[in-house]
């Protein structure tokens, strides 16, 4: 039996959700489902479309969902302030992540597309990703549950105690997102913080450039 001639996959089934953005190496456990990818090129065309974005942004987004999501069995109160001390001490890199890529998956082809690109062209993003034309005239609404709410809601979220049943968080959670429209969002980065982690992204996408040419892709 032949299968559909594409097949679309979210990069978290194979390199790992938000919790993998927050660690010292950027989903530092990626290489055994890497490995697997490596086998599915060898046989048949497989291009890996990765995002990137500047990590003063998806640090907090990250971060976030993982208290959305948090596990029962957490003990502590999460804090982002670690992480903020660690991105600014050694920041994550979009690089080294790229070179692992390219080094576990040889046989595949890569692209990576850039947050801000998307932004402005989601249509001709999301077309190169299926494989298919898209019109410009239906733009994909951010969905609810990916949107970064406010600092007191992330506090609310960081206070719930952590023996609270999936339901309860749950019903926190849908209330959070429903009120989440209209407010600032979570944003623990000072100006000048951000503007350091933003020469850190671009100066990541120019060695992907001079590494990987033809990866980057450009609209």
């Amino acid at each position: 039996m032949q299968g559909p001639p594409i097949v679309v996959l979210s990069e978290e089934n194979l390199i790992g959700g938000s919790e993998g953005l927050l660690c010292d190496r950027l989903y530092a456990d990626a290489t055994d489902r890497l490995s697997l990818l490596e086998a599915i090129a060898r046989a048949s065309k497989v291009t890996l479309f990765l995002s990137v974005r500047r990590f003063d942004e998806i640090l907090p987004a990250a971060y976030v969902q993982t208290l959305k999501d948090r596990a029962s069995r957490c003990s502590t109160k999460p804090s982002f302030e670690p992480i903020r001390v660690k991105a600014l001490s050694s920041p994550p890199s979009w690089f080294e992540l790229v070179s692992r890529v390219r080094r576990e998956v040889p046989s595949a082809n890569l692209k990576i597309w850039r947050f801000e690109d998307y932004v402005r062209h989601e249509a001709k993003v999301l077309g190169a990703f299926c494989g298919a034309s898209l019109s410009n005239d239906k733009p994909v609404p951010i969905p609810n549950r990916t949107r970064t709410p406010s600092a007191e809601a992330v506090a609310e979220l960081e206070s719930l105690h952590p023996g609270m049943s999936p339901a309860e968080r749950k019903s926190i959670v849908e209330r959070i997102r429903s009120e989440a429209d209209g407010k600032s969002k979570f944003q623990p980065f000072s100006s000048e913080e951000r503007r350091r982690l933003g020469d850190v992204y671009q100066e990541d996408i120019e060695k992907i450039r001079t590494a990987f040419p033809d990866v980057v892709m450009d609209f």
